[in-house]
């Protein structure tokens, strides 16, 4: 199965871990943990600092996500590389003996790029 995580919530039992990130910060490694770092599923640079610049302006409203939202997934979607491993975890969503959580930094799940990769597993 596939959980949607922020870093500071990997649970005690995760096996298999995947930041969805750009670029890795510090984060404590536990024994017995797989830890991948897959920024291919992670917001490229410039729309990283597009959306960085609207949250600390206090401009990161429902039309600003909306905006990231098609950008995002429009790199995704036209990404070969991030596409394959879309369609790898399409394929072991359902695995009840596989799980993989996909975590990133961010606070609001709501309006996280894991949300929108989230749909995109669950819809193309």
């Amino acid at each position: 199965m596939i959980y949607f995580i922020n870093v500071r919530n990997i649970p005690s039992e995760a096996k298999e871990v995947w930041f969805c990130v750009r670029s890795l910060q510090i984060y404590k490694k536990q024994p017995g943990v797989k830890y991948k770092h897959v920024s291919m599923l992670s917001p490229d640079l410039d729309l990283f600092l597009w959306a960085r610049k609207k949250i600390d302006n206090y401009e990161w409203d429902s039309e600003a996500y909306t905006k990231y939202r098609e950008e995002f997934t429009k790199q995704i979607t036209n990404d070969a590389t991030a596409m394959n491993v879309i369609s790898y975890l399409q394929d072991i969503r359902k695995d009840k003996e596989h799980d993989i959580y996909l975590a990133c930094y961010c606070v609001n799940f709501e309006r996280c790029h894991l949300n929108i990769l989230k749909e995109i597993i669950n819809n193309v």
